[in-house]
């Protein structure tokens, strides 16, 4: 079986799309959470892919607040 190369970034999108579908439009916040999104990714890589376990390494990058802090918005 022939495997292809998916960066990881392309993976954890991906993975947090199919997670918010599953959980209402949001991301995992406490700890079962991360751990369960972490095994979700695990899980998906017999999408015949590599790089699974760098998207797991680097899956601290799904939890970063895509929100302006108000001091920055109080700026604009």
């Amino acid at each position: 079986m022939e495997h292809t190369h998916v960066p990881y970034a392309i993976i954890l999108i991906k993975a947090l799309q199919i997670w918010k579908a599953k959980n209402g439009g949001i991301g995992p916040k406490l700890i079962a959470e991360k751990n369960a999104f972490k095994v979700s990714i695990k899980k998906m890589a017999k999408w015949n892919g590599l790089n699974f376990d760098e998207a797991v390494t680097n899956v601290h990058e799904c939890y970063k607040s895509d929100e302006l802090p108000q001091n920055v918005r109080n700026v604009f």
